[in-house]
Formats: C-alpha cells, sequence, structure tokens
C-alpha cells in the first residue's frame, strides 16, 4: 500500500516525491545509524539490536531503509497539505 500511496504522489507532483525517497532512503538509516553509535560510544550498550542484515555495528539495517523512504514520504506529504492549507 505504501508503494502505491508514493506512485500516486508522483502522479500528482512529480519527480520531487522521488528525490525526497531516495534521500530518506539514504539519511534515514545514517541517522538511525548514528544516533545508536553514539549511544553506544557513550553508555557501552546498545540502544537497538538490529539482527539480521545488520550494518554499521548492528546499529542499523538494510530493511530499515524502505521505512525511513516512506515515513519521510509521509510526512513531506503531511508538510504539503498543511502549506496548501494555510495559503
Amino acid at each position: 500500500m505504501p508503494g502505491l500511496a508514493s506512485v500516486f504522489l508522483y502522479v500528482i507532483d512529480g519527480v520531487r516525491v522521488v528525490i525526497v525517497f531516495f534521500s530518506w532512503f539514504v539519511l534515514g538509516p545514517f541517522l538511525e545509524a548514528m544516533i545508536g553509535y553514539t549511544y553506544l560510544g557513550i553508555t557501552k550498550k546498545h540502544l537497538w539490536i538490529y539482527e539480521m542484515f545488520s550494518m554499521l555495528n548492528r546499529t542499523t539495517s538494510i530493511l530499515s531503509a524502505p521505512f525511513w523512504a516512506f515515513a519521510g514520504l509521509g510526512v513531506w506529504a503531511f508538510n504539503e497539505l498543511i502549506r496548501i492549507y494555510i495559503k
């Protein structure tokens, strides 16, 4: 269902949707890993541990990238909706 919603957003708004999707596809797991790695460095304990397909000292996973991409699209779409109603 999120994929269908992404296609719908692409039809409505074009290439900006693709840019937002792929930027959060990369940025989301990176920020998640940096937060987890910082917490690990400070407390010497994992804040969370990914067992399958883990990366960067088990602080993120390849499988979390699509989640972050769709979450970024959701936040972007909400921002666009608010912007439209404020005008």
